[in-house]
């Protein structure tokens, strides 16, 4: 009986441990509002291109911010992440610093000295932004429109190179497609580092294989990128790409990309 008693008592002690961990988590979070702050991450990624979604994307986009994006998601996995990496004691001790009154006036001092930074850098983040437009203006200028051709959506070999010299309109396509649209598992809109939105593709396993192939072939080389019956790109080859992995840039509009993203998704329900 000692025994049993024993263990509902051991049991006992480590659910109620869980829960005050769990509620110093919880406390945790709320005080230094990392479950704000991923919310506002979240729509700070999406308000470039929210509306502009149809509406099927669009209830995509709600499914998604409800199901990863909820206080209650983040909560949850936030609390297992710090679990993974804290132990109680130093949980338990980052609870009593945030609780603290030194804690407390650092939580409630950092969005003022933030401020402060933001109004000292003021003047430095207005040239870095005229540099960006000047050149994003430069390569808005360079901008080749795309080419129409007579080929299936893919990627393609040149038969000459696409040099400086020359432009879309001057390429030679195999007519041979060495990587179809079909092989294509994931695709999305991303941004460079000067907010230019790029095409991010993942193939499929055969598809990564072509890829390789197609890179290791052409080292020096152009390929050709092919959507809605255009030529859209031809990046120079200045290495072998092993995993599928690609990303496309080439000046896009806004407007251009979705309409890429949703000819591809659309060809590959089908």
């Amino acid at each position: 009986m000692r025994r049993l008693l024993a263990l509902i008592f051991a049991l006992c002690s480590v659910l109620i441990f869980s829960q005050t961990k769990e509620e110093k988590l919880n406390e945790i979070f709320s005080l230094d509002a990392q479950v704000n702050g991923y919310q506002s991450f979240f729509d700070m990624k999406t308000k470039s291109f929210i509306s502009k979604l149809d509406k099927k994307d669009s209830l995509e986009m709600i499914k998604i911010k409800q199901k990863y994006y909820s206080k209650k998601a983040l909560t949850k996995k936030l609390i297992s992440i710090y679990s993974q990496k804290f132990t109680n004691q130093e949980i338990d001790e980052i609870y009593s610093f945030y609780t603290s009154p030194l804690g407390k006036k650092m939580l409630n001092t950092l969005p003022l000295i933030m401020q402060e930074m933001q109004n000292e850098y003021a003047g430095i983040d207005l040239k870095i932004k005229k540099i960006v437009k000047k050149y994003q203006d430069n390569q808005e200028d360079k901008r080749e429109k795309p080419i129409p051709i007579d080929r299936e959506d893919g990627f393609y070999n040149t038969l000459n190179s696409h040099s400086t010299d020359n432009t879309l309109k001057d390429l030679r396509l195999s007519k041979k497609l060495a990587v179809s649209i079909n092989e294509i598992k994931h695709i999305k809109r991303m941004e460079n580092g000067l907010g230019s939105p790029v095409i991010d593709i993942l193939l499929t396993e055969s598809g990564a294989k072509k890829f390789k192939k197609l890179t290791e072939n052409n080292m020096g080389k152009s390929i050709a990128i092919v959507m809605n019956g255009y030529i859209i790109s031809a990046p120079k080859v200045n290495e072998v790409i092993p995993n599928g992995r690609i990303q496309i840039s080439g000046n896009f509009s806004e407007e251009e990309v979705q309409q890429i993203i949703n000819k591809v998704n659309k060809q590959r329900l089908k």
